[in-house]
Formats: structure tokens, C-alpha cells, sequence
């Protein structure tokens, strides 16, 4: 087995004893240090934007790591590779892993109006009512994962989760978006989102945030507001930007999907104690994007690399003049398309998975974009539908 940069070129091979640990990982079979030492091994490979060839027969699987919401490392095939030998230690641990569950089940869209409260006011008695200790399941609003249902909602209403081969935006065009995006929503606190937002993460933004928070906010209201930025990776209770050095947070982590890098993040921004004037981030909500500078979200790796796929594909559609905008559904529940793609008169659903695993998507009018295996064919299709005259 093989470790490989994203072009495909070797960069070192793995010794028998780090095989032979990688395997029993996969099998669930190492306890104590022996967990550890595989560990670091994928959490090395994961950081160096890397993934792993598997040898177990020609042509080779090529799989990337994925980080679960427990902690725990897993792999997984990269889509339009080769499937593993049957006996493969790696090929049965992805097939018990089985497909993830649909991130888009457990956020719900903001409306205009609704309170938007990711924290408590603070309790009575010593004042201390810490990210950590208060908010872990719903929000004072009601909402379950209130900062990944902002960071979405937000998103959504920018139109991120689209892309138009006409119009193809900067980076700095895509915050834009998000920053108005903001204009059309208030905290809980009566603090307009956009007054109370910033859109880079580091400590002086912090700061700076901070004290616009206490000069807006009401004597007796706890102050909140959020940063948001792209961000290299959420380990060892912190946020690292992907520029700059990383800021700690109190709370918990919000994820839609995989933990797979690059990610956007948001972060609220508010004391840990009643009457402080220092602020802390406390929850952290994440989504992974295509790239650094394309924030069109997805839930995996997997849906990153379909993703990036169709994109090409519908960029030579538009070379042929015929255009056809790709679109990420963000709150739609099992059984919706994972992407839709439209055209001035046909619609198209896109289903990340195995045929076998969805039988019912020929009848919806759907394309299965398989998990693993050759892409080629369902592309094929997605020419064929948005080619022919009706």
C-alpha cells in the first residue's frame, strides 16, 4: 500500500509492521498504543491533503480518510475508483461502514423572523454559564444545531450552492454574498446579524468583535455574535484558520457531514461569564466546500470529488452552448437528491451511491453518481439528457 499526493504520484510506500497496523485497525482489532500509533499515521496522512493506494489487486483502490463525528478515522473509497479484492481488510471495513446518513436531516432553515439564540442568557447565581456546560442539543430557540443551521441558511440565501458556469465568482465575491446575505437577519438580542458578524478568524477579529458587541448590545443581555472564515481543520479545541494562528474554543462542534478538509466555519463569539468583558469563541459549526476558493458546499469527500466532476461537466456543457447550473440541496431530508442539476427546461436529480442500494432512482427520473467504479457512464447520461431535444 501506498501513500499518493492528489495527482496521483507516489510519495512513499508503507513498511509491513505500518500494513500490518493499518489492517488490524480496519479489522477493529488493536487496543491501547497500537490504536494510537495507527492513528497518527492516518491523522498524518489526512493533514498532508494526501490519500492511500491499496495494492490488493490492479488496477489499485484508491481511498481518502475520513473523520468521523466520534473522533474516530475511517476510509473510504474515492468515487469513479476501483473496488477491492473480496478478502481485502480495507474493502470490508468500508462495506460495514456502509453509506452516511444524510447531514441535511438534522438542520432546519432560519425564516425571516425567526430568533436566531445559539446561547442561554446566563443562569442565576455566580454567572457562570460557560459554551461548554449549557446548549449542546437545542437552542433557546428551538432549533437543534442552531450555528450549522446559520452558516447554511446563510449560504442558501447567498446562492453558494449553486454553480453557474456565466457566473463564476471570486473569493471575495462569495463573502460578499454571505455578508448580505446576513443583512436580512437579527439575534435574539435585537443586534442585527451583519453588525454582529465578521468574516475572518483570528484573535484581534475577536477583540475587535467583542467590543462592537458590548457597545450594541442591551444592559443585562448576553452579547453573541460570529465569526466566520475558511478554516484548515477543528482539533485539540481549536479553530486553525486557513491563514493565520489558531483560536481555542469553549463550546462544542457542529459538523454537516465529514470532517473533510477544506472546510467554512462559524463560530459564536460571546463571554463565558456574566458581566465579563473578555470573549471567547464558544460553538463552532462546520461544512466542508469544493475547495479554498470555491465555498459551494458538500457533506464528504466522496461528494467532493462527484462535485468537482460535474462542475467540469457543466462547464463543456456551456462550451456547447448549452447551459445547465449545478445545485446542492441544503435542507432537504433521505430520499432527496444529494445534487440537482437544471437547465432552462429539464431538471435532473444526482444520487451519490450504489444502484443496488437505490432502486428506486430510474423511477424518479434520477442518475446514480456511483461511490466507487467508473464515473464515465453516468456522465455519459447527464450528456444525453441535457444534449437531446425533447
Amino acid at each position: 500500500m501506498w501513500i499518493i499526493d492528489r495527482s496521483g504520484q507516489q510519495v512513499r510506500s508503507f513498511s509491513g509492521t505500518e500494513i500490518d497496523l493499518l489492517e488490524r485497525y480496519a479489522n477493529d482489532d488493536l487496543v491501547g498504543k497500537s490504536v494510537e500509533l495507527a492513528n497518527a499515521i492516518l491523522r498524518r496522512v489526512r493533514q498532508d491533503n494526501q490519500w492511500l493506494r491499496c495494492s490488493c489487486q490492479k488496477p489499485n483502490p484508491v481511498m481518502h480518510i475520513a473523520l468521523l463525528d466520534s473522533g474516530r478515522f475511517v476510509l473510504r473509497n474515492n468515487p469513479g475508483g476501483n473496488d477491492h479484492e473480496q478478502r481485502c481488510a480495507f474493502g470490508r471495513s468500508i462495506k460495514r461502514g456502509g453509506s452516511h446518513v444524510d447531514a441535511r436531516v438534522k438542520v432546519k432553515r432560519y425564516d425571516l423572523g425567526i430568533v436566531i439564540s445559539p446561547h442561554s442568557e446566563y443562569r442565576d447565581g455566580d454567572g457562570n454559564s460557560s459554551p461548554e456546560s449549557t446548549d449542546k442539543r437545542i437552542s433557546p430557540g428551538g432549533v437543534r444545531h442552531p450555528t450549522l443551521s446559520l452558516i447554511l441558511t446563510l449560504l442558501d440565501d447567498a446562492g453558494l450552492n449553486t454553480y453557474d458556469p456565466a457566473n463564476r465568482l471570486k473569493l471575495g465575491e462569495q463573502f460578499q454574498r454571505i455578508r448580505d446575505a446576513a443583512n436580512r437577519y437579527s439575534l435574539a438580542n435585537g443586534v442585527p446579524l451583519s453588525s454582529a458578524m465578521d468574516t475572518v478568524i483570528n484573535k484581534p477579529r475577536l477583540i475587535a468583535l467583542g467590543k462592537r458587541l458590548l457597545a450594541n448590545t442591551a444592559k443585562g443581555v448576553r452579547p453573541v455574535g460570529f465569526l466566520l472564515d475558511r478554516v484548515d481543520s477543528i482539533a485539540s479545541r481549536a479553530v486553525h484558520p486557513a491563514e493565520g494562528n489558531p483560536v481555542e474554543f469553549l463550546g462544542h462542534v457542529e459538523r454537516f457531514g465529514d470532517n473533510d478538509e477544506p472546510l467554512l466555519a462559524m463560530a459564536t463569539v460571546t463571554p463565558a461569564r456574566k458581566h465579563s468583558r473578555f470573549f471567547d469563541l464558544g460553538h463552532v459549526a462546520t461544512v466542508p466546500v469544493v475547495s479554498r476558493y470555491h465555498l459551494f458546499p458538500v457533506t464528504s469527500e466522496v461528494e467532493r470529488l462527484v462535485v468537482i466532476e460535474v462542475i467540469k461537466l457543466t462547464n463543456w456543457l456551456g462550451s456547447k452552448q448549452v447551459a445547465v447550473t449545478l445545485q446542492k440541496p441544503l435542507f432537504a431530508g433521505d430520499g432527496s437528491p444529494d445534487l440537482i442539476l437544471k437547465s432552462r427546461k429539464k431538471t435532473l436529480g444526482l444520487y451519490i451511491g450504489t444502484a443496488a442500494d437505490m432502486p428506486d432512482v430510474k423511477a424518479k427520473g434520477g442518475i446514480v453518481m456511483p461511490e466507487t467504479g467508473d464515473l464515465q457512464p453516468a456522465k455519459n447520461q447527464i450528456i444525453a439528457f441535457f444534449m437531446r431535444e425533447d
